[in-house]
């Protein structure tokens, strides 16, 4: 103190500017720490202690607490506890230092600037303008800066949003929303954005009024449990069916992760199929791999692969243009269960020979088969000969990122919120026997 006016000489500006020199005169860096040579000096040594070696340093670490104090966990000796009280009463005037209003401040302050130092890494196409002593929160709005134009804006991060440059994405809507808008006017077909004369007073994100078709882009978050109820998205299903409208809810982490089958799906439905296919070559039909039928199912399917015990495929000029899987319904030798189905295009037809093969090659008495209101309305079930049997409520997923859906569990219950889907329908074909006097001896 009394030689350099501090507690510690390191609180010294001329002592910590004299240590930099000679660091650097000696190693090239300003701290020990950034020297490559000393680093792996410290990896090698760390890493050369065997675990018996750090074992063995536990154990005589215990046995000298139990000596010296009479039990393995010294903060259970009174003796220690209280040296500990004093010493914080002493410096900060508490028994406890996070009892102290300048420890707490400390430490929310280091971490605030933890995070904000983490949103560049965070956000890949903005950057941060503002300091962690001017972050007051995260509803607060802050200036960011665009990477791709350089345009500086305000926007919050709060309950997960991303700041988004209105000059690259102009607000009308999120930025999927955005995409899919784009994508779907690339069509050729025209649109009405933010519709709110059908379902008056509720809204359409996207209306193609030709096609009879309506899209939703549902943030999973915005679109959660916390924000709308359970029967949300059923509902406004049910409302644009009455109006003679097919809703398409699109979820924001298959826009994110599965992009191309969505813009497939969006594609079919809106009449406007890219897959060329001859139609004049023959169509053949015949049991696939589960490899094939996998790889098929996980670049084609909104949801992916489902097991089935009966693969089969759709080939035209030795290409693979549909599938279905099916297997049987439990306790049941002759019902069976549709449990996936996709093809390239929108063809009855393909999708007539399959179903054909199916009932000819395995003789069931029933087909089940189910389609999920947020992609499909069922027409092709009905196509097939198939009636409407039941319907399911909700089903739910849950996220705590709003970029990620999981499977039902209550083991998230805690830590996570649910987004309800549209609900399904299921669906039932009947396939009467054959008389026995009509099976040729």
């Amino acid at each position: 103190m009394e030689n350099y006016g501090h507690k510690s000489a390191l609180g010294c500006e001329s002592i910590r500017e004299k240590q930099k020199k000679t660091m650097i005169e000696r190693y090239g860096v300003e701290h020990i720490l950034q020297n490559d040579k000393f680093k792996n000096q410290v990896v090698t040594k760390n890493t050369e202690k065997s675990v018996l070696e750090k074992k063995d340093i536990r154990a005589r670490k215990t046995s000298t607490i139990i000596a010296r104090y009479g039990s393995k966990n010294m903060w259970e000796v009174q003796q220690i506890t209280d040296k500990r009280k004093l010493t914080c009463l002493k410096k900060f005037g508490v028994e406890f230092a996070l009892q102290s209003h300048l420890v707490k401040e400390k430490s929310k302050l280091s971490k605030t600037a933890t995070f904000v130092a983490s949103l560049s890494s965070k956000f890949t196409n903005v950057t941060p303008m503002f300091t962690a002593s001017e972050f007051t929160g995260v509803a607060t709005s802050y200036l960011w800066k665009c990477l791709d134009c350089s345009t500086v804006f305000k926007d919050h991060i709060d309950d997960g949003s991303k700041p988004v440059c209105p000059t690259c994405f102009p607000k009308f809507g999120s930025v999927g929303e955005t995409e899919v808008v784009t994508f779907v006017t690339s069509l050729g077909v025209d649109i009405e954005i933010h519709n709110h004369e059908i379902l008056r007073p509720k809204e359409l994100d996207i209306l193609v009024q030709s096609k009879h078709v309506a899209i939703e882009y549902c943030g999973l978050y915005w679109h959660s449990e916390k924000k709308v109820s359970s029967d949300y998205h059923l509902k406004k299903f049910q409302d644009c069916r009455s109006k003679g409208i097919q809703l398409i809810t699109i979820f924001e982490d298959e826009w994110l992760f599965k992009k191309d089958i969505c813009k497939d799906i969006l594609t079919k439905i809106l009449g406007k199929d890219s897959h060329e296919l001859n139609d004049d070559s023959p169509v053949v039909i015949r049991l696939i791999s589960t490899k094939l039928y996998r790889d098929y199912l996980s670049a084609t399917h909104i949801h992916g692969y489902t097991p089935a015990a009966i693969r089969l495929g759709a080939f035209r000029d030795d290409k693979l243009i549909a599938v279905m899987g099916f297997s049987k319904v439990k306790n049941s030798s002759t019902d069976y269960q549709l449990v996936s189905h996709c093809e390239e295009g929108n063809s009855v037809t393909v999708s007539t020979k399959l179903m054909h093969y199916f009932e000819s090659n395995y003789s069931p008495t029933s087909i089940i088969g189910c389609c999920d209101l947020r992609w499909d309305n069922g027409n092709m079930y009905l196509l097939l000969g198939f009636k409407e049997h039941s319907t399911s409520p909700p089903a739910y997923y849950w996220s705590n990122d709003g970029l990620h859906r999981y499977s039902r569990t209550t083991a998230f219950a805690k830590t996570h919120y649910r987004i309800y889907d549209c609900g399904s329908i299921e669906f039932i074909k009947e396939i009467p026997a054959i008389p026995a006097a009509a099976i040729q001896p």
